[in-house]
């Protein structure tokens, strides 16, 4: 049985809620990107290209949540190697060896504060590049009361003050902005594994996409919103990964799409859905969304976020 050490979470989520004096608008990228897809409403009897299909919208989602693309669980990752590691700049490798994370930090003594810029550069697999960048602010805590080390800390806060990003594959030209956001990690008994937690819902981002394909052209605006979560838990590591839990979130679109006669229709989606997470992998399911979505399951790689 795993014993979280969450007193202190508590009460950071009651001063970060309550006092936006001391801690400011604390928020966390949690990540960067969307791939393909998206739910249609109309006529589904006008061809699989004007249909958006549950498969497509899960790749999206799995893409915005996966560490390898610069998604949440990038984020994730960051705050744990800053309560893990400290807060020195640095630049270092990702997962791929041909996407680099920098990462540089300075102190406020008088609000005991560190306010983090962090960027993800490079291409890897499928992604032809990747051009992230964050700014956050950072505070620890040792039960109730703030310090300036993380060494000294059992817990904290970590959160987005901007965030924007551009990322390239074969198939989508993607540009995203960030939402503000508060998160809180707190260390667990096990000394590789931390409790997050969502202070201020909800995360995510807005996302525009120019899809290329062999016969018809697409665009999305899109909003990626995790709302949630219940028994997350980390795991540092190389990598590292969220091993049990739950996030939440909801997922919104308007897509054009191209006719094969060159006219264009429109496409709306507006789904709900849980991601679970295990020692096995992760899965994404539908909650809401109507009969085609509601239901549905998809596995992907929490790393790549590729759908398995």
């Amino acid at each position: 049985m795993r014993i979280f050490r969450t007193a202190s979470v508590r009460s950071i989520a009651s001063q970060v809620l309550a006092s936006g004096r001391r801690l400011g608008t604390l928020a966390l990228l949690i990540a960067v990107v969307a791939l393909a897809g998206c739910d249609s409403t109309g006529d589904l009897d006008e061809g699989d290209e004007l249909v958006v299909t549950p498969e497509q919208t899960a790749e999206a989602i799995a893409f915005s949540t996966a560490e390898e693309t610069g998604g949440a669980a990038e984020s994730f990752a960051d705050a744990a190697v800053l309560l893990t590691n400290g807060t020195s700049s640095s630049s270092f490798d990702g997962l791929a060896k041909s996407i680099t994370r920098d990462r540089s930090c300075t102190y406020d003594d008088t609000e005991m504060i560190w306010s983090c810029d962090f960027s993800v550069v490079g291409s890897a697999g499928r992604l032809d590049s990747i051009n992230v960048e964050r700014s956050s602010r950072v505070q620890f805590f040792d039960g109730d009361t703030p310090v300036a080390r993380p060494a000294d800390a059992d817990s904290m806060t970590f959160g987005i003050v901007s965030g924007s990003g551009l990322i390239q594959t074969p198939r989508i030209d993607n540009t995203h902005a960030l939402l503000s956001t508060t998160w809180a990690l707190a260390r667990t008994s096990a000394s590789n594994e931390f409790a997050i937690y969502l202070l201020s819902p909800p995360a995510g981002r807005d996302v525009s996409e120019e899809f290329v394909g062999p016969r018809r052209s697409r665009t999305r605006e899109a909003q990626i919103r995790k709302t949630g979560v219940r028994g997350l838990l980390w795991r540092s590591g190389n990598p590292g990964r969220p091993i049990d839990g739950t996030l939440e979130g909801t997922y919104a679109a308007t897509v054009e799409i191209e006719r094969a006669t060159g006219d264009i229709v429109t496409r709306s989606v507006d789904v709900a859905y849980t991601i679970t997470f295990s020692e096995d992998g992760a899965e994404i399911t539908f909650t809401g969304g109507g009969e085609r979505f509601a239901g549905q399951s998809f596995s992907f790689d929490i790393e790549t976020g590729t759908l398995e």
